[in-house]
C-alpha cells in the first residue's frame, strides 16, 4: 500500500506584517488602558475591587496579607 502524500496547510491570506500590525494596535491598546485603571484618586464602584484595593492597602503597610 503506497504511503499517503501529506498535503501543506491551505493559506490562511495572513502575512507576517498583518501579525505585527495587530500585535503593535493591541499592546497600544492595552498601554492607553492599563494606566487608566489605577490612576490616582480614581473611584472604583466595583463591590469585589474595593476589597482587594484595600487588602492590598492593607498588605503595602506591612500587615499579613494572611494573617
Amino acid at each position: 500500500m503506497p504511503a499517503e502524500s501529506v498535503a501543506p496547510p491551505a493559506p490562511t491570506g495572513e502575512d507576517a506584517g498583518s501579525r505585527r500590525i495587530r500585535r503593535v494596535v493591541a499592546v497600544v491598546a492595552l498601554a492607553a488602558v492599563v494606566p487608566a485603571l489605577y490612576l490616582p484618586g480614581r473611584v472604583h464602584d466595583f463591590f469585589d475591587l474595593k476589597i482587594y484595593m484595600r487588602a492590598m492597602d492593607w498588605w503595602a503597610s506591612g500587615q499579613p496579607l494572611y494573617g
